[in-house]
């Protein structure tokens, strides 16, 4: 019969994550299909111990637990230790964004016009107005804007309207946590959170330059990048190498990338842009693309009593979303029903954005 695992876990950062949780998988799959083995693994199994060494993390530097569903101990290592629980806290808010809000819901971005739409020109503002949506991207915003030139606009004679007052404010400073504000972990919950208020950096060596390719996105209007020159280290802290530095207007690199490192992806949290700066920079880049005109400002405010409702933007349901995926039903007769929580909800917007509407 087929048996399943519950796991709790905590274990430092370190650059061997994959390799942790991929020797995590192969030994709980092994604990859920050979029964008999339950009583050898009383202590740190082998295999897990090797990985732990392997990248630099002490045995004494991981607490770790495995339960069969019916509660029954297989794995137990120091579960008595105190720990920052870290990531495993977001099992917590995930858990009760699944019983607040279900499975089923969604979330809703709002486009209302303030004004009289005549050959294609909209006389008066446009507002963007934010339902709390986690995973709202700029291909998401995109679309919502191909929307709106089918509908007959072409030109905003006014300006763009940012209605971010579903979630108060944040007053969160984002080095507080671990002293890196470009974490893009570190970004704060927002009701217009456009792909995670998050740079999605791609580099790539180009020997022939001397520097590395880098590629942005979301695309950004008025918005430059300085590349970074190779070096011939190590591959190891290409991180720590790199040094961006990012503004408003720019990303460039104080540091070097490794040429030995081939293509890697950084994500940079934009904390050094107001929300409605960044909002403002990938909206005019994608409205422009589309053949659109734009000459206002982008500014924060609430939507009128006389601005008319335009479009809706509707997210995928919660149980669609990376992170959530449900099980199907239990065996007949029970009434129990459990979801699996994939790798992907440790993103850490999951553990912070979600609250009931």
């Amino acid at each position: 019969m087929q048996r399943h695992l519950t796991l709790f876990m905590h274990a430092s950062r370190s650059p061997a994550q994959a390799l942790l949780s991929c020797t995590l998988l192969c030994l709980c799959l092994l604990l859920a299909g050979c029964g008999s083995l339950r009583r050898e693994f009383a202590r740190l199994p082998e295999p897990l111990s090797a990985s732990l060494s392997q990248a630099g993390i002490p045995d004494a530097s991981v607490a770790l637990e495995i339960r069969a569903v019916d509660g029954e101990r297989l794995v137990v290592h120091n579960a008595s230790q105190a720990f920052n629980p870290a990531s495993v806290m977001k099992l917590v808010t995930t858990a009760a964004a699944l019983d607040l809000l279900g499975p089923a819901h969604r979330w809703f971005t709002r486009v209302h016009a303030d004004g009289m739409v005549q050959d294609g020109i909209l006389q008066g503002d446009l507002y963007l107005e934010g339902g709390g949506d986690p995973r709202f991207a700029h291909e998401d915003l995109s679309r919502l804007l191909r929307r709106l030139r089918a509908a007959g606009i072409r030109e905003i004679r006014g300006d763009l309207v940012l209605d971010r007052r579903l979630f108060l404010a944040s007053t969160e400073d984002p080095a507080a946590f671990d002293a890196a504000p470009l974490r893009a972990y570190n970004a704060a919950p927002d009701a217009l959170l456009l792909d995670a208020r998050a740079l999605s950096v791609r580099l790539l060596p180009d020997p022939s330059t001397g520097r590395a390719q880098v590629s942005v996105e979301p695309p950004m209007h008025d918005f430059s990048i300085e590349p970074p020159p190779l070096n011939d280290l190590s591959c190891q802290q290409w991180r720590e190498q790199l040094k961006p530095v990012l503004t408003p207007q720019q990303l460039r690199f104080e540091g070097s990338y490794s040429i030995s490192c081939g293509e890697r992806l950084l994500a940079l949290h934009a904390y050094t842009m107001e929300a409605s700066q960044f909002v403002d920079a990938v909206f005019r880049q994608l409205w422009a693309e589309q053949g659109g005109v734009f000459t206002g400002r982008t500014r924060e405010g609430s939507v009128p009593g006389t601005a008319r409702e335009m479009l809706i933007w509707e997210s995928q349901p919660l149980r669609s979303q990376d992170g959530f995926q449900l099980f199907p039903p239990l065996q007949a007769g029970q009434v129990i029903e459990r979801w699996r929580v994939d790798r992907k909800i440790m993103h850490w917007r999951f553990g912070t954005e979600l609250r009931p509407p």
